[in-house]
């Protein structure tokens, strides 16, 4: 029976999870603190689905972000390859047109 039940992270798309993402993505630039909360009033704001809290923190989980503490306060850490890869990227886009 319990092989029956889907996953929860089976009903979004990777367009969700993108865009959920992309959220937490927007607060790293502007050195503000990403939250479960904050990314919810963001998705909210950007006409994303509505998904509850216990939701994202679930998909956020799934996708590859960890919960941590800071002066008692907590935050979203993004996984150590994702910041790696697209500094590479971002370094390939600007020697591509050098290149000719």
């Amino acid at each position: 029976r319990n092989a029956e039940k889907r996953r929860c992270s089976a009903m979004f798309d990777s367009f969700t999870l993108c865009a959920l993402r992309s959220c937490v993505h927007y607060f790293f630039p502007r050195n503000e603190i990403a939250t479960v909360e904050t990314t919810i009033k963001f998705s909210e704001r950007m006409e994303h689905p509505l998904l509850r809290r216990c939701t994202v923190r679930r998909l956020l989980a799934e996708i590859g972000f960890k919960h941590g503490n800071r002066s008692r306060n907590s935050l979203l850490i993004d996984r150590d390859d994702i910041p790696d890869w697209r500094s590479r990227y971002l370094r390939d886009v600007e020697r591509y047109p050098a290149e000719g």
